[in-house]
C-alpha cells in the first residue's frame, strides 16, 4: 500500500494568502490574544496534539527553498500571488508568539479553551493550518475515541498495547489520536476551526484553570484570571467559586490541585516536552474512568469568588 505523503503547513497555502492581506493593510503587527475552543455534543473532551504543534513550530522556518516555493504560487493569469516585499518580510520574521495549552490526554469540559495564544497577528494567521490539523482535529479524534471507550462494557485494560506507527499527515495523526483516546473512531466530521477572543472576567482574560482534587478524585475546576491566580495561592485547602452552571456560590475543599494550562511556546520557542504515547493513553483512560463516575451536570466549574 502506498504511504500517504508527508504533510507540512504549505500543503494548504491559504493562511499565507490571509497573512499577506494583513501585511498589505498594515495590521500584521497588531498584538492579538485568542483562544482555540473545541465544541462537542458531549460534556467532556480530551486534549490532544500539543506535542505535534510544538514539534511543528520547532521546524517552522522560511528557508530559501520554502520562499522559492511560495514565489511560485500563481493566479489564473499566471501572475505571482505573493508579493516580493511580503516574502522578504517572511525571511526576516521571528515567530514571536506565546501559546499555553493543556497536556495531551487531559479531559476538559465543553467550553473550556484548548489553547490560548498571544502574539502578532501575522504569525498567528500563518499557524492556522497547524492549529486546525494538529490540535483541533487531533482533539476531535481523541475525544470520539475516548467516548467510545467509555461505552465499552466492563472496560479494563490489562496491558497497554504497543504504540502504533504513524506518519506526519492527517491519516497518521488520526491513528495517533485514536490510540491516545483508548477506543475507536466512528465519527469523522471534525468541528470548524475558529480562534476567538478569550473569556473575560472583570475585563481580565481567563489565564488558568485549576483542577482541584480530593486524593485522586476531581472535585471542581476553578477559572482564574492572572490576578486571581496570584490571589488563589493563599488558599491552602479550600476555595469559594461561582458555579458557571447554576450561578450559585460553592465552597470546594481539596487536598491538591493541578494547573491545567502549561506553556507550549514562549517567545516563539517550543518548551513542550513530548511524552511517550502509552503514557498519554494511560492518562486519558484513567481520567475517563474517573470522570465516567462523576455526575458531570453537577460538577462545579466557574470563577473564583473575588470578595
Amino acid at each position: 500500500m502506498t504511504q500517504p505523503a508527508p504533510y507540512d503547513w504549505l500543503s494548504n497555502p491559504n493562511p499565507a494568502f490571509t497573512a499577506q492581506e494583513s501585511w498589505l493593510d498594515g495590521s500584521y503587527n497588531t498584538i492579538q490574544h485568542l483562544q482555540l475552543h473545541f465544541e462537542t455534543d458531549g460534556l467532556l473532551y480530551i486534549a490532544c496534539g500539543a506535542a505535534l504543534l510544538s514539534e511543528h513550530i520547532r521546524r517552522f522556518r522560511f528557508s530559501p527553498e520554502i520562499i522559492q516555493r511560495m514565489g511560485h504560487f500563481t493566479d489564473l493569469q499566471g501572475r505571482s500571488v505573493l508579493r516580493e516585499s511580503f516574502l522578504n518580510y517572511l525571511q526576516r520574521m521571528r515567530l514571536q508568539v506565546q501559546i499555553y495549552g493543556v497536556q495531551e490526554g487531559t479531559l476538559l469540559q465543553t467550553g473550556q479553551p484548548l489553547l490560548s495564544m498571544q502574539g502578532a497577528k501575522l504569525p498567528i494567521l500563518l499557524l492556522a493550518s497547524a492549529l486546525q490539523h494538529l490540535c483541533l482535529y487531533s482533539t476531535f479524534w481523541a475525544t470520539v475515541s475516548a467516548q467510545n471507550y467509555l461505552k465499552t462494557p466492563k472496560r479494563k485494560e490489562e496491558s497497554t498495547p504497543d504504540a502504533p506507527n504513524w506518519t506526519p499527515n492527517p491519516e497518521g495523526w488520526k491513528i495517533r489520536a485514536e490510540y491516545i483516546g483508548g477506543g475507536t473512531i466512528t465519527n469523522d466530521t471534525p468541528p470548524a476551526y475558529e480562534l476567538i477572543p478569550p473569556t473575560q472576567f472583570h475585563q481580565e482574560p481567563l489565564a488558568q484553570i485549576r483542577r482541584l482534587f480530593q486524593g485522586e478524585t476531581p472535585v471542581g475546576d476553578v477559572w482564574l484570571t492572572q490576578s486571581m491566580e496570584n490571589r488563589a495561592k493563599v488558599y491552602p485547602s479550600s476555595i469559594c467559586i461561582e458555579d458557571a452552571k447554576s450561578g450559585e456560590r460553592k465552597e470546594l475543599h481539596f487536598s491538591r490541585f493541578q494547573n491545567l494550562y502549561q506553556p507550549i511556546v514562549l517567545k516563539g520557542r517550543p518548551v513542550w516536552t513530548s511524552q511517550p504515547l502509552p503514557y498519554l493513553r494511560q492518562r486519558s483512560l484513567k481520567q475517563a474512568d474517573i470522570f465516567g463516575h462523576i455526575p458531570l451536570e453537577q460538577y462545579p466549574s466557574g470563577w473564583m469568588c473575588v470578595d
